[in-house]
């Protein structure tokens, strides 16, 4: 008989909020790009990389939800400055979102056209 046993860290990033998380993970995105320019990729490459970016992003909204210390305003304030931010803005611009599946389809959808309150209320909700 297999048994899981799943263990969870208190410490790890993925249950510790850090409020310069998102920013890191900008600075990350502009270092890797700058090493893609040097080394020729194709556009798939990019394409996994902003993939990437939305993951991390994703996760960094959570954080702001769920392990945030600070009020629902502030928490929505920073939640809206994640969506809103310059390195978001041009990512979402030039992916293509018809290629995700749905869920990721939908989360984009919303990201682009700028619906943060919406995102809000489903993560809240777990529905996104």
């Amino acid at each position: 008989q297999v048994v899981y046993n799943y263990r969870v860290n208190d410490c790890s990033l993925t249950q510790k909020y850090s409020k310069d998380r998102f920013l890191r993970i900008c600075d990350f995105h502009r270092e890797i790009i700058n090493r893609l320019q040097s080394l020729n990729f194709s556009k798939e490459v990019y394409y996994r990389k902003d993939r990437m970016f939305f993951v991390n992003m994703k996760g960094c909204l959570f954080m702001e939800i769920y392990h945030s210390k600070k009020s629902l305003k502030e928490r929505y304030i920073n939640f809206c400055s994640i969506i809103n931010n310059p390195v978001t803005r041009s990512i979402i611009d030039d992916y293509p979102i018809i290629r995700m599946q749905m869920p990721q389809r939908i989360f984009l959808f919303l990201i682009k056209w700028h619906m943060a309150s919406t995102i809000f209320i489903l993560m809240m909700l777990k529905r996104i």
